[in-house]
């Protein structure tokens, strides 16, 4: 999808042959003013070594905790915002940018990701909201820049907060990859909730094998996903392999979306360090895709990996 890329702003990421799959696709919202380019290489994660220790002693309300948790307001619990916006020219573009900015500047973030499709920006004023205003305080202030808004409003659902707490670093899970009862596995490294960096393996089963196969294989693909597939069950926790040691993390790519040129990145969370690259430099680092997946999204790619190397029947 082409889009122009002004000064200060990021590029999105754009991950070819996906389409619709990523629809499920987000960043964090507002970008940062560019770093330095830097040189390639692997760069060692934060300390990845300890478990998520949360715990929560019934009864508790799960609102109240939701909020502490996520630093949003009372009003925001009672309906969230799917915000899709049009751009139809460079002003309303410029007028996007800017408002994203602002918002970043203020402590207000939230998912967002574009439309592959179409061009247009979706935002999603849910439970990833943070900072001072509610959905619709968001949503007229867009307004009134005159930006092009379809809102689409939904009841707002406040996590079982006790039940959430279900992934941790080294957590294996199994995932469904096709309709035939084919099932890849993948390993949690990082979690950031909402988000977690997953190793996915080149293994595939119909039964799930034990855990400790998968010290001794070979992964495949590295990706940052949502954590809704653990959450809600599709993807099904079989046991935890301990991380003992330090994380060596892939260099992430994504396409420029204004030159289409490959970019190389640190960080595809916070695209604050890139420079260009080329196909075979990526091939070469072995640079992994730089999108935040759905878990949807996520099972796509990689059953198409799996499907590249010949473990997974087209």
């Amino acid at each position: 999808m082409p889009a122009q890329q002004r000064a200060g702003t990021f590029p999105f990421p754009a991950l070819e042959n996906l389409g619709p799959l990523l629809f499920g696709l987000r960043c964090r919202s507002p970008r940062s003013p560019p770093m330095p380019a830097v040189p390639g290489g692997h760069l060692t994660s934060p300390d990845t070594s300890g478990r998520h220790s949360d715990s929560v002693a019934a009864p508790i309300d799960n609102a109240k905790l939701y909020i502490a948790a996520t630093s949003i307001s009372p009003a925001m619990l009672k309906k969230w915002a799917h915000v899709n916006i049009r751009i139809g020219s460079s002003d309303e573009r410029k007028k996007l940018d800017l408002l994203e900015v602002e918002f970043h500047d203020e402590g207000i973030e939230f998912d967002t990701g574009w439309n592959l499709v179409d061009g247009s920006r979706d935002w999603e004023l849910d439970r990833t909201l943070e900072g001072p205003l509610s959905p619709g305080q968001i949503i007229a202030r867009a307004r009134r820049t005159g930006l092009k808004l379809e809102v689409t409003w939904k009841k707002a659902v406040i996590p079982n907060v006790a039940a959430e707490v279900k992934s941790m670093i080294g957590d294996v899970v199994s995932l469904p990859l096709d309709g035939k009862g084919n099932r890849g596995y993948g390993r949690v490294l990082i979690e950031r909730r909402p988000l977690i960096f997953v190793e996915f393996y080149k293994f595939i089963a119909k039964d799930d094998p034990p855990v400790e196969t998968f010290a001794r294989t070979e992964w495949i693909l590295r990706i940052y996903t949502g954590d809704m597939g653990i959450m809600t069950g599709a993807w099904r926790v079989i046991g935890n392999l301990p991380i003992n040691h330090g994380l060596s993390m892939p260099l992430f790519w994504l396409k420029d979306p204004l030159t289409e040129k490959p970019l190389l990145f640190t960080d595809p969370i916070h695209q604050r360090e890139y420079r260009e690259t080329t196909t075979e430099e990526i091939k070469r680092l072995g640079a992994q895709p730089g999108g935040v997946y759905g878990h949807a999204a996520a099972q796509a790619v990689l059953a198409a990996e799996l499907k590249k190397v010949g473990l997974l029947p087209s």
